[in-house]
């Protein structure tokens, strides 16, 4: 579980295709909340050149492959194909099996 105590000691999301990876710093997440899906969390990917263009990069590159995500360092969801670029301007849905997990994710971003 995550402890606001101890932020550093956690790995944010990272998204991974082979041996590349995107990793969603903290600083690139603008709001964060429970999805209204009921199986994930809602993200909003500051629109920057360092945070949003470089993660749609990242997936246009791979698309057609598996995508892992991970929290730290444990995944959060089953490998999935990139089937389509994604575009950030208005935030996205990510799938977490667990809601415990996705609640962890959440206390993460939202600490200072």
């Amino acid at each position: 579980m995550f402890s606001p105590d101890a932020p550093n000691t956690i790995a944010p999301l990272v998204y991974q295709v082979g041996n590349e990876a995107y990793t969603l710093e903290k600083s690139c997440v603008s709001n964060i909340s429970l999805s209204h899906y009921g199986d994930g969390i809602w993200l909003e990917v500051t629109p920057s050149q360092a945070c949003a263009m470089r993660f749609e990069q990242f997936i246009s590159e791979h698309l057609g492959e598996k995508l892992k995500v991970s929290f730290n360092h444990h995944a959060v969801t089953d490998a999935t194909l990139i089937a389509s670029p994604i575009r950030l301007h208005s935030g996205f849905h990510q799938h977490i099996s667990q809601l415990a997990e996705a609640k962890n994710i959440i206390a993460y971003y939202q600490a200072p």
